[in-house]
């Protein structure tokens, strides 16, 4: 038999000749494939968890969750023949397939509880709007920092604000108007610098980037100096956008009055009593106490921002209901 074969006609055999049916088909994603076999499956989750007002907690529970992912695969494998009870096998591998993968806890987190719906905050409602207008017309933006300093118990105000502040100097760098940016602190000044230099840098305006975007007037408590240089700078530089925050004593009042006066938009908050309360009068949209730490959710809608002020809302939830418990057991006569 070996003589009958012409010489030159004779191929070796290829794999594909011998196993035709164990090629693994090119262009698709299994683990897209046990995405879509679990849409169904997780709409019905979504749809309870929305019946029992619960699908932005579990949101946030993902949201945290997101880098144990590939744990939670593990143990999901592990516990998959008790599982099969409940849901057929391959679902709980398809599931634990999806977890494995980078991307799969953001897909399940949006799967079941869809977009937040933070709570309101008339000041974060308003911003877009306004700092659009602010930049379509042709106007300054100021955003004040007060006396925050990134040294002391007010660190968590100045970084705060500066997330703010980078909102704000972002939108502003599309205009010819440069942002306007006033404080109280030396150490803060170079945090304030970095962060507008970061926002022009991101939006490839470098060359409108100008130090002097950054005022530093004397600092202390009640800084009446404070108080003069930034409402001047206000007048000189035609705000129409103001949004005061951080570190505010009454000298808030000093500020804000020159905003009053020409009707000028202002959004203020701070970090002391005094301050807020005197914020919480003048302002068009006051910003309360911890808002201030809610602003990425609201402007950056990034999901780990999301996550925080979700939780924040639920940690509130629960102190109360942990003092209005606390105080029906006292008028109850318990002793703790």
């Amino acid at each position: 038999m070996r003589g009958n074969v012409p010489r030159g006609n004779y191929r070796q055999p290829e794999t594909s000749d011998i196993l035709p049916n164990m090629e693994t088909p090119t262009g698709i994603d299994p683990v897209q494939q046990h995405r879509e076999r679990l849409e169904h499956r997780v709409a019905g989750w979504s749809a309870r968890l929305r019946r029992m007002g619960l699908n932005d907690v579990v949101g946030a529970l993902l949201d945290a969750a997101e880098p144990f992912g590939p744990l939670g695969a593990q143990m999901l494998w592990v516990a998959q023949p008790a599982l099969g009870l409940f849901m057929a096998a391959d679902e709980v591998d398809g599931l634990a397939r999806v977890l494995d993968d980078p991307l799969g806890v953001a897909w399940l987190r949006e799967g079941l509880s869809g977009a937040f719906q933070l709570r309101r905050i008339a000041a974060y409602n308003s911003v877009p709007l306004t700092v659009g207008e602010a930049v379509e017309s042709d106007r300054t933006i100021h955003v004040s920092m007060g006396s925050s300093a990134v040294r002391d118990i007010s660190t968590i105000s100045a970084v705060a604000s500066s997330e703010l502040l980078y909102y704000f100097a972002e939108r502003a760098a599309l205009g010819d108007r440069p942002p306007l940016v006033t404080l109280s602190d030396p150490v803060t000044l170079t945090l304030a610098l970095n962060t507008v230099r970061r926002a022009f840098k991101a939006r490839n305006v470098m060359n409108k980037y100008r130090t002097t975007m950054v005022r530093w007037y004397p600092q202390g408590p009640l800084s009446m100096a404070y108080a003069a240089g930034a409402g001047a700078a206000m007048l000189d530089e035609e705000v129409s956008t103001n949004l005061l925050i951080g570190r505010f004593g009454p000298e808030l009042m000093l500020i804000a009055e020159s905003a009053l006066r020409y009707d000028r938009f202002l959004i203020a908050q701070s970090d002391q009593i005094d301050g807020q309360a005197v914020a919480y009068a003048v302002s068009d949209a006051p910003l309360i106490g911890e808002e201030l730490y809610a602003g990425g959710a609201y402007l950056f809608r990034s999901p780990l921002y999301i996550g925080g002020a979700v939780t924040q809302d639920v940690m509130r939830y629960i102190v109360i209901a942990l003092i209005i418990g606390l105080v029906v057991l006292a008028s109850l006569g318990t002793r703790f």
